[in-house]
């Protein structure tokens, strides 16, 4: 099979920074499955991308598809032949075909004896395949915003300049709109390279390197940071290593060069994170520090490619720099003399949400929430004081000048609180609460590092969630303006990575407490569905299968602490021999009892064991172990007496793996007792015994999981659709 490499180049105006990776992901996996699609042959996809360009390359692939024998069903063999003698049908399969009858044969098959015919279908050409495809595959790339250019019936992230479509040496006949494909790249804005041509589809890469574009990400990104090091080496420091930033100006540089600049010393006076702020989200500098982790006055800018006139463009970047830190020590020194209660006074005319009130009435809130989340933790250590403090004061720098207004500096919420406080010196364990209440700001983030901390960051996005669903902002589908889902997302890490023991349901109708206008009830299920929602998520992340995650949550529990640690434990148990006994033991006690005799009670799950273990009936429903008449069902109940004592602290201890196990083990009595005992007797008083004892051991199991919803192996093509 000849095969050849093939490139595809889609060339642009500069695509914003946040689009090209998830473009270029998707470009890829298209490609890649229209391949497989077409049975083509190739080696493994090779991408590029700057801001000017996504580019795939394929290496070494099929120039052709190989032929292949495919298999027409004609028409029902008894009704192709009446007494020896071809019918219509026969022959008008033949013709339709453009063969003669005798081409054709017999197929058996479940369904009977059919007419067929085999034929060999010749491969298409690789070229006019991908000629067809590839125009579907550019425009049906999803970007956050797209615009039009043109005529206005072409829709990408920017308008499309050039394309460039190369099978080995030879131009695919590929259009888009008034564009045609062709073998010629373009350079770098500032270079007089202005075209490329590209003899070869392998010789991409080399072409545009020799022409001062660096087009594979990986390569480029490298160069980013060791240009950027040497800089600032040159300087006498060391570079604040930013891969956040990195990732950035990757994509901002076909070309990467570094140049060095200074500022006055004196800015050295204001925070830290004021400084490295104002370099890294307006301008992209890269900070740089001394030996000694200080911050110096100096920075580094990565160029798009070598400037004719350095000197200049360096003492431009540095006066735009020196006004944006004289920017924000006017802001620094206008919010110093207000001070902090100063800044958290101003809260009160500050509107939160529209109906909702104020930042003032906000932080009361979370003062009242946070105290309400450190007493629902009396064995945990809390200091109330610092922690009350900060509930009304983390909200402070939303009023100071540095961030109020959507000023440069919004991304320094939470830490400019830190930072006034510590400038009016307040003790760094408390100020740090102040920053603390903001994490963790995105996915992978850093969660607080106190526990008074975590409660007031838990309390901060319980009462966002709560506020803005109220106000009409709960998420739609793809709309979510205020990123409730990663807040909740937040919310659950909060809870998960420091063990909090703390009841989801309980903290809502904690966080609705503070919105007096609305009933925790009506509110409450949409909430915890949310949340549930969300959770489901981690867990399947976790490899835990969507029917055991049903089943712990149909427990009732809604602990999200002990909600992991069943479906884990559960989880884990599939596949062994206790996973099947434990699930048909739960389903053989429930299925003789109605749905609606069982009810979910989770929260009594300990009270209930400790009234086993003691020999007495469990508290939900009443039953005489004395009227036990048959062996099986005083054996059945010793049984189950015998393990609650080890399934009480198992539980108790969150050794659900251990809980699961000991009552799958009860699996035998449970089918002695269905084979050696009639339940649904002729006497009412034995049949209601039978009844309640069954019912009490239905809601042993149902503390743990609601077993019915697990599916087990064979069950599984059978199984509805979530």
């Amino acid at each position: 099979m000849p095969k050849a490499d093939f490139l595809f180049e889609i060339g642009c105006e500069e695509i914003p920074v946040g689009y090209i990776e998830p473009a270029l992901a998707q470009l890829a996996g298209n490609l890649a499955a229209h391949l497989d699609v077409q049975r083509l042959g190739h080696g493994p996809l090779q991408r590029f991308a700057t801001a000017r360009r996504l580019a795939l390359l394929v290496p070494a692939l099929d120039r052709e598809q190989a032929d292949r024998e495919e298999e027409l069903t004609g028409p029902p063999l008894a009704a192709a032949y009446r007494d020896g003698q071809p019918t219509p049908a026969a022959l008008g399969f033949a013709r339709s075909q453009g063969v003669a009858l005798e081409a054709l044969h017999t197929l058996e098959t479940p369904r009977g004896s059919y007419l067929a015919l085999k034929r060999r279908v010749p491969g298409r050409p690789a070229a006019e395949l991908l000629a067809a495809e590839l125009p579907g595959l550019i425009l049906g790339l999803r970007f956050p915003k797209t615009m039009t250019w043109g005529d206005g019936s072409l829709r990408f992230a920017r308008p499309i300049r050039w394309l460039v479509a190369l099978l080995g040496e030879e131009v695919l006949p590929l259009s888009l709109g008034s564009l045609r494909a062709g073998r010629v790249s373009a350079g770098r804005r500032q270079s007089a390279a202005v075209a490329i041509s590209i003899p070869r589809a392998g010789d991409y890469a080399a072409c545009l390197r020799a022409a001062g574009v660096e087009p594979d990400p990986r390569r480029r990104r490298e160069q980013v940071l060791a240009a950027a090091r040497a800089s600032a080496a040159e300087q006498g420091g060391r570079l604040v290593e930013d891969e956040e930033l990195a990732d950035t100006v990757n994509y901002l540089s076909e070309w990467p060069v570094a140049l060095a600049g200074r500022f006055a010393p004196a800015m050295l006076a204001l925070p830290r994170a004021v400084v490295t702020t104002a370099m890294k989200a307006h301008q992209r500098y890269f900070s740089v520090e001394d030996a000694a982790g200080a911050l110096a006055p100096a920075f580094v800018v990565i160029l798009n490619g070598e400037r004719p006139e350095p000197d200049e463009l360096r003492r431009g970047n540095e006066r735009v720099l020196a006004a944006r830190l004289a920017d924000a020590r006017f802001y620094w020194e206008a919010d110093r003399r207000t001070g902090l209660a100063g800044l958290r006074q101003r809260l009160d005319s500050v509107l939160w949400i529209e109906g909702f009130g104020s930042l003032g009435q906000r932080s009361e809130r979370l003062r009242v929430l946070a105290g309400h989340l450190a007493a629902a933790l009396p064995e945990r250590t809390v200091d109330h004081e610092a922690l009350d403090w900060a509930a009304l004061h983390c909200k402070a720098d939303l009023a100071s000048e540095m961030i109020k207004d959507g000023k440069e500096f919004t991304k320094l919420l939470g830490l400019m609180g830190r930072e006034y406080a510590l400038a009016e010196g307040v003790p760094a364990a408390r100020a740090a609460l102040l920053y603390e209440h903001v994490l963790p700001r995105q996915a992978g983030d850093a969660l607080p590092a106190t526990l008074a901390g975590t409660l007031l960051a838990l309390a901060d996005r319980l009462d966002a969630i709560v506020g803005l669903w109220l106000a009409g902002f709960a998420p739609t589908g793809s709309k979510d303006p205020y990123a409730l889902r990663r807040q909740a997302l937040a919310c659950l890490r909060l809870l998960l990575e420091p063990s909090l023991p703390l009841c989801l349901s309980q903290l809502l109708d904690a966080a609705l407490a503070g919105y007096p206008q609305v009933s925790p009830a009506a509110l409450r299920p949409a909430l915890l569905d949310f949340f549930l929602g969300r959770f489901e998520g981690l867990m399947e992340e976790a490899g835990v299968a969507p029917d055991i995650f049903d089943a712990v949550v149909d427990s009732g529990e809604t602990r999200v602490l002990d909600l992991q640690a069943r479906a884990l434990a559960l989880n884990g148990l599939r596949g062994d021999a206790a996973f099947e006994r434990l699930v048909i033991g739960a389903r053989r006690v429930g299925n003789i009892l109605a749905k609606e005799e069982v009810g979910l009670a989770a929260e009594r799950a300990q009270a209930d064991l400790e009234c086993w273990a003691a020999g007495r009936a469990p508290l939900p429903y009443g039953y005489d172990p004395g009227r036990m008449v048959e062996a099986a069902e005083r054996a059945l109940h010793a049984a189950v007496a015998a393990a609650a004592p080890a399934l009480r602290d198992e539980i108790g201890e969150r050794r659900y793996g251990d809980a699961y196990r000991r009552l799958a083990g009860l699996s035998a009595s449970i089918d002695a007792y269905f084979d050696g005992v009639m339940v649904n007797v002729e006497d009412e008083a034995l049949r209601a015994n039978r009844l309640a004892f069954l019912r009490n051991l239905a809601q042993l199991f149902l503390h743990l999981a609601n077993f019915s919803r697990v599916v087990l192996e064979g069950e599984r093509e059978s199984a509805p659709e979530r």
